[in-house]
C-alpha cells in the first residue's frame, strides 16, 4: 500500500519568520515584522494567549484580516502537525 502525505500542511515548523511568512505567501510584510522587532518567538508566544492576541498584534502590524487568517491558519497547521512530537510519538517524522 502506498501512502501519500498532504503537502504543506504537514510540514515542519519553519526556523525563521521569514520562511513563515514566505510559507503564507506574505514575504512581503517581513520589513514590517524587522521594524516592530516581531519575531518568530513573540508570535508563537502570542500564540500560546490565543488568535484573538495573535490577530490583535497582527493588525497592529497592518496586515489586512485576510493575511491575519492567512498566518493564523498555517500557526495552527504548525501546531498540530508538531503535537506527536511533543508527545514523544516520531511516526510522522
Amino acid at each position: 500500500m502506498v501512502v501519500s502525505h498532504p503537502g504543506p500542511n504537514k510540514a515542519a515548523a519553519p526556523q525563521s519568520l521569514s520562511a513563515l511568512l514566505a510559507a503564507c505567501g506574505l514575504e512581503h510584510h517581513e520589513k514590517t515584522f524587522q521594524a516592530e522587532g516581531y519575531t518568530l518567538d513573540t508570535l508563537l508566544s502570542c500564540m500560546e494567549r490565543g488568535e484573538e492576541a495573535v490577530k490583535s498584534d497582527l493588525r497592529e502590524l497592518k496586515l489586512t484580516l485576510g493575511e491575519c487568517r492567512q498566518l493564523i491558519n498555517q500557526l495552527g497547521i504548525l501546531e498540530a502537525s508538531n503535537e506527536p512530537r511533543k508527545e514523544g510519538r516520531n511516526e510522522y517524522l
